[in-house]
């Protein structure tokens, strides 16, 4: 399962382990990796269709504020967006006609 959350694109966060104490040298660091709060919850859409979506724990809070605040037809709009965002289709960028135009520039 992937650890990312679908409505903001939440990953891990790196980081390093640095040995801390008197007397102590840094001879090394270790690499850390702190994984976001991902759950996974079922949102009703239009007419009724269920749909399930892996959000991290901020997200879902502030889901529940909008609720509260504005109403359920304001988070059916919000994750009704975000599905029709995910399927649309994505324009595919060739690396190579970037790597071409930077020699081209160079030259």
């Amino acid at each position: 399962m992937s650890r990312i959350c679908e409505l903001c694109s939440k990953t891990y966060q790196r980081g390093n382990l640095v040995p801390r104490g008197i007397g102590r040298r840094v001879t090394r660091r270790t690499l850390t990796r702190q994984q976001p709060n991902i759950r996974t919850v079922r949102f009703d859409v239009e007419d009724g269709n269920k749909i399930t979506l892996k959000i991290c724990t901020s997200c879902l809070k502030r889901l529940r504020k909008d609720e509260r605040e504005q109403g359920l037809n304001a988070v059916k709009d919000s994750v009704a967006e975000v599905v029709k965002v995910e399927k649309a289709p994505v324009a595919k960028t060739s690396s190579i006609s970037s790597k071409s135009s930077r020699v081209a520039k160079k030259a």
